[in-house]
């Protein structure tokens, strides 16, 4: 018997910022298809210097591009300045994310 893959969020109560970043990191992890389309698109946009801060906040080589995309999709670190090219990066996911966001279920539950 094949197991399905599956990703188990955890965030604090009343935490209502975390979640949609936990979901980007579960429809990535979970969808190869969306996973792909990331990576095709974070592939036109190296950022060696947000590569570095992610990496000194404590993220391993294996979760950088994951932790991009979620960044980019749902707010960068607040120590973070801002780039142009950050910003072009956060519209090119965008269009990904449109044709995935079916697959994420309601982001505003009740707490």
């Amino acid at each position: 018997m094949k197991e399905k893959r599956f990703y188990l969020i955890g965030t604090r109560t009343n935490d209502r910022t975390a979640l949609p970043h936990e979901l980007r990191h579960a429809l990535y992890y979970l969808n190869a298809g969306y996973r792909r389309e990331v990576n095709d698109v974070l592939r036109q946009f190296p950022a060696p210097s947000f590569k570095r801060r992610l990496q000194k906040m404590g993220y391993g080589e294996n979760v950088i591009a994951d932790e991009k995309q979620a960044y980019a999709l749902t707010g960068w670190p607040s120590e973070l300045s801002v780039t142009k090219k950050m910003a072009t990066l956060k519209k090119a996911l965008r269009e990904v994310e449109e044709r995935y966001l079916h697959l994420l279920p309601p982001q505003d539950p009740p707490l």
